[in-house]
């Protein structure tokens, strides 16, 4: 029967055929070319953009002030109060540099507590505290111990510190141990600047440690938890 039709007929035909192949083809190519291209935009752009944004905001938060107390730390005068023991006529450069810090850097508080005096030189809302050191501040002696040049402690909703980030530094002097200068951050305004972060309509950001375990998120009651208790597609990366 297909012989009885026309030449013109028969290309017509032919043509349908081809452009029906090829629409095929292309739809297949166009659905792969689709889906690699929604792989590479999340791997290549929007995780990266993600993942930049979030670390600018930890760096921001936490290693700019871990600098701050660097920079604190290696203070002439500050040096020159540690050489002489420590005076209490000294105590002002010690709130001033504290107080710089916060006005500055914008941490809830800083303060530096000594070992050689044990004695805490704390400013906090806009008001300088002091007080002894003593044997209950056992997190004191164990930072002293662990030799740790910087620390960062966590707290989510303790009674007593709340939902705050200590960072830490190690004041050492001559070889010897002579305290630690500490700042604190909310951690609650961390979660509120990541939850500004958008990832398509549903996403989440959330930044994790090592092992899994959620650090900061929007959620604070997600904080301390294993991300894949949230999330079980994240198993098989923490078994």
């Amino acid at each position: 029967m297909f012989r009885n039709i026309g030449v013109g007929r028969k290309i017509v035909i032919l043509l349908v055929a081809l452009l029906t192949i090829t629409a095929g083809a292309v739809i297949l190519v166009n659905r792969a070319f689709f889906q690699r291209s929604m792989r590479e935009q999340l791997t290549e752009y929007q995780l990266p953009l993600v993942s930049d944004y979030a670390l600018t905001t930890v760096t921001g938060k936490i290693l700019t002030i871990a600098d701050a107390l660097e920079l604190a730390s290696r203070n002439p005068y500050f040096v020159d109060w540690l050489a002489a023991g420590e005076p209490e006529e000294g105590d002002d450069l010690v709130y001033r540099l504290a107080e710089s810090i916060v006005a500055t850097y914008g941490p809830l508080g800083a303060n530096f507590i000594s070992d050689h005096a044990r004695k805490y030189h704390d400013v906090l809302e806009g008001k300088r505290y002091a007080r002894t050191v003593t044997e209950e501040d056992g997190w004191f002696f164990g930072f002293r111990d662990s030799g740790r040049k910087v620390d960062i402690v966590i707290y989510v909703g303790d009674p007593t510190w709340g939902t705050k980030a200590f960072i830490n530094m190690r004041i050492d002097h001559q070889g010897q141990y002579r305290g630690m200068m500490s700042a604190s951050i909310d951690l609650e305004d961390m979660a509120a600047q990541l939850n500004r972060m958008k990832f398509g309509d549903h996403g989440q950001a959330f930044i994790i440690n090592q092992t899994g375990m959620i650090r900061f998120t929007k959620d604070k009651e997600r904080i301390g938890k294993q991300v894949e208790t949230i999330s079980p597609a994240y198993q098989a990366h923490w078994p």
